[in-house]
């Protein structure tokens, strides 16, 4: 069973998570990590730790991809400042990324 995992920042980062929750073909769960003070203007950022473990593999995953984007296709919300994606050993950093462009990168690892 591979595992993902996501950190999110920004103010949409608890509602983003919450889109991905229930995604087709994985097993989702997340943690909102301890508010920070950051850049000396007191501006909270809220920080979020998601962890995405694939329990589908194979042809099954395949068909999973499309309802994973028809899962988030309908979420609205200002995308999260940026987004850390560990899956495999390797490491994807993200700029105000939204869900779509996270679960392309899913189905793209299942490749």
């Amino acid at each position: 069973m591979s595992q993902i995992q996501i950190s999110l920042e920004g103010t949409s980062a608890i509602a983003f998570a919450e889109a991905l929750v229930g995604l087709p073909g994985y097993e989702v769960s997340y943690e909102v990590m301890p508010d920070e003070v950051v850049r000396g203007e007191k501006e909270n950022v809220i920080r979020v730790l998601l962890l995405l473990k694939l329990i589908t593999a194979g042809a099954d995953a395949t068909g999973k991809v499309v309802g994973a984007a028809e899962h988030v296709r309908d979420f609205v919300s200002p995308p999260v400042k940026s987004a850390l994606i560990v899956m495999d050993g390797k490491r994807v950093k993200l700029e105000n990324p939204t869900t779509a462009q996270i679960v392309e990168i899913l189905r793209e690892s299942e490749k």
